[in-house]
């Protein structure tokens, strides 16, 4: 990490690591006595840089201290170390400090987040929000009180804020128009935990959602296929015997899942079943992460470190009295892989 970063809290350095808090203590402390971290009251605990300047002087040098919201970062390969990599660099070369707070995908945690924002009074605000409809008013009351904030690639409808965020309808437009273009013509949109009637309103449609589903039927309609709202699953967790259905009884041949972690999902559900991929059926993601490519999966990549990169330019650009609130869209790239293949017209399911 660069000089200035913030290091996570005890706790979630044990979340992260799997170790106990006296063990997390004896190291800070030990890292603190060698000069390599500075701890600063009220705001926590600081990489040192090589000159190992004391907590004053680190005050004195910063220019500022903007805080980083992400929804995790477990996983050292994972997307979301490079987004933190993209906005950390940034910052750091523009003299700011980064504090990295995590919500472990947990609106109520993200709303307590924000709440310390607010009291730290920090500069300004990057968030990769874990539920932006749920803390819709803590964001408003960010801006409203004066600290800037960007949001990255998930948003309420109508954010009074920048916004940073991928192509996501393209992306699922990629997709689905490569298998449209391998001969499918019964393709399913796979996307779990979300709700597709317009009067069901069980659970909050979210913008990223409506953006990938808007891809679909775009698609669709470039395929001369008409929208079938059967032929999409969601709301609540996968339930794989829908999918069943999907295969056997409704001759789906190709599944364009929401993400990566559903498509894995249905490649371990259809090896299961002895159904090949890409000979029986064809599967997409979206992401790229590392799992992805380990499991040969085609997807759509996005680019993570470039949204940091661009998130951390634009609320530095607000920090400094820019007070526009402009949308700033990225592309993304179809990544073919193993994983879709030429339509299979003659497959039946077995057993």
């Amino acid at each position: 990490m660069p000089p200035g970063s913030r290091i996570p809290s005890e706790n979630e350095l044990c979340r992260l690591h799997g170790i106990s808090i006296i063990t997390v203590r004896k190291a800070l402390s030990d890292l603190v006595h060698e000069n390599r971290v500075v701890r600063i009251k009220g705001k926590g605990s600081f990489v040192a840089s090589q000159e190992a300047k004391g907590p004053a002087q680190i005050k004195q040098e910063s220019v500022g201290i903007v805080s980083l919201v992400v929804m995790y970062y477990r996983q050292l390969d994972s997307p979301i170390i490079s987004l933190i990599k993209g906005a950390q660099g940034h910052f750091s070369s523009d003299g700011y400090s980064m504090i990295l707070e995590c919500s472990n995908k947990n609106a109520k945690t993200e709303a307590e987040i924000i709440d310390k924002c607010i009291r730290n009074k920090v500069d300004g605000v990057l968030i990769y929000s874990a539920d932006p409809a749920a803390n819709e008013e803590k964001l408003v009351e960010l801006e409203a009180k004066g600290i800037p904030l960007v949001m990255l690639d998930r948003w309420f409808e109508n954010a009074p804020c920048t916004l940073v965020a991928s192509y996501h309808s393209d992306g699922i437009y990629q997709a689905t128009r490569h298998l449209i273009q391998y001969g499918h013509r019964r393709i399913a949109f796979i996307g779990p935990q979300q709700v597709i009637s317009e009067t069901d309103e069980s659970e909050p449609r979210s913008c990223v959602f409506e953006e990938r589903l808007k891809g679909y039927k775009a698609a669709l309609k470039y395929g001369g296929m008409d929208f079938n709202e059967s032929l999409c699953v969601v709301g609540g967790e996968l339930q794989f015997q829908t999918l069943d259905d999907l295969i056997e009884k409704k001759g789906v041949t190709a599944l364009v899942c929401i993400n990566d972690r559903t498509g894995i999902e249905v490649l371990a559900y259809l090896k299961r079943r002895n159904i090949r991929v890409p000979e029986d059926i064809s599967v997409t993601g979206f992401d790229d992460n590392q799992n992805a490519k380990q499991e040969n999966l085609t997807t759509i990549r996005q680019r993570f470190q470039e949204l940091g990169e661009i998130g951390a330019q634009k609320l530095l650009e607000r920090i400094r009295g820019d007070t526009g609130k402009s949308q700033t869209v990225l592309p993304v790239e179809l990544v073919v892989r193993g994983s879709s293949g030429v339509v299979n017209n003659q497959f039946r399911m077995r057993g």
